[in-house]
C-alpha cells in the first residue's frame, strides 16, 4: 500500500517532523503548516460569537420588557383604560421583540458555526500519517509553500505485505 500525502489546507511549512525512511504510525505528525493567520481568524470568530451572545441577551431583555408592557396593556384594557391603538402597539412591540430574539439566536448559531469552521481549518494545519508505514520520499522543507497546487509532500508506503510475481522457466 502507498499514499501520496498532500495537505488539505495551504500555507508555508513551519515544521517537518520526519525524514526519508522514517517509520511512522497512523496519526503521527508529518508536518505543520504555519497557523498564525488561522489563529487570528479563530480569535475573530470567538469575538463575534461573544458579541452575538451579548446581542441575544439584549434582545431577550427587550423581549421581557415587551411582554410585561403587553400584559400591562391587557389588564388596563379590561378596565377600559387603554385604547385599541395602544393595545395594537403593545402587541406589535411584543411580536417585534420575539422576532429580534429569533434573529439574535440565529446570529449566535452562525457565529458558533464560524468558530467550528475556524477550529477545523486550524486542525488541518497538522498533516498526519493516514496509516502505519515508512516515509519513502519527503518532498518538502521548512519554508516551502504547500496546498496551492495540491503538491505531494510525502510518499508513504506500507510494505508489511508484499506481493511478488515472477516467471520461472520450466
Amino acid at each position: 500500500f502507498q499514499a501520496e500525502i498532500k495537505p488539505e489546507d495551504g500555507g508555508l511549512v513551519a515544521q517537518v517532523y520526519v525524514n526519508d525512511w522514517a517509520r511512522v504510525r497512523k496519526g503521527d505528525s508529518l508536518l505543520r503548516v504555519d497557523t498564525r493567520e488561522g489563529e487570528v481568524v479563530l480569535q475573530k470568530a470567538k469575538a463575534a460569537l461573544e458579541m452575538a451572545k451579548a446581542s441575544l441577551l439584549e434582545a431577550e431583555a427587550a423581549g421581557n420588557r415587551a411582554d410585561r408592557e403587553y400584559d400591562r396593556a391587557v389588564k388596563l384594557q379590561e378596565s377600559g383604560l387603554v385604547t385599541r391603538q395602544g393595545m395594537d402597539d403593545a402587541r406589535t412591540q411584543k411580536e417585534a421583540a420575539s422576532a429580534r430574539i429569533a434573529a439574535a439566536k440565529a446570529q449566535v448559531d452562525a457565529a458558533r458555526e464560524d468558530v467550528t469552521h475556524a477550529e477545523t481549518r486550524l486542525s488541518k494545519a497538522m498533516v498526519r500519517s493516514p496509516f502505519d508505514g515508512i516515509v519513502a520520499e519527503r518532498l518538502v522543507n521548512v519554508g516551502d509553500l504547500v496546498g496551492e497546487m495540491q503538491k505531494v509532500v510525502f510518499r508513504l508506503v506500507d510494505n508489511r505485505l508484499l506481493e511478488l510475481t515472477v516467471s520461472v522457466p520450466s
